[in-house]
């Protein structure tokens, strides 16, 4: 296929680390905006009907239901797993290079550690700090 946009090869296809929309997409014309708000009462009574509607197919009137409840309500939170470490389980290496690829994406691959030699971790001592509650953490 002569030409087709994902040949090997083709000048037109996206590169590499460059957008295909670099400008995103435009915003729709204030007027269009004010049209579709006009209609806002009547879309929305037009999902009232079909979610009423034992006629309509369960899917249907699930669907309906599910935009009236999102646009009252907002969307349900979706819970968020993690697998969170101590950072007392982390090696000291390990804690190192974590600070130095935060500093790389911080500020470019000109970044440098404000120490030349990172501190022994494990020599450091406790600190206590205290809350605005009153509680002391350390």
């Amino acid at each position: 296929m002569a030409g087709h946009l994902f040949e090997k090869g083709n000048p037109n296809r996206f590169q590499k680390g460059k957008s295909g929309n670099p400008h995103g997409r435009k915003a729709a014309p204030e007027d269009v905006k004010e049209l579709a708000r006009g209609l806002s009462v009547e879309a929305l009574q037009t999902l009232a009907e079909v979610m009423r509607d034992k006629r309509q197919s369960g899917a249907a009137r699930i669907s309906a239901a599910a935009v009236i409840l999102d646009r009252a309500w907002g969307k349900a939170p979706q819970p968020v797993t993690t697998q969170a470490r101590n950072i007392e389980d982390y090696s000291d290496a390990e804690l190192v290079a974590i600070i130095e690829a935060g500093l790389a994406s911080a500020g470019g691959s000109n970044a440098q550690p404000a120490l030349s030699a990172p501190p022994k971790l494990s020599t450091c001592s406790r600190v206590e700090v205290e809350s605005g509650n009153g509680r002391t953490y350390g």
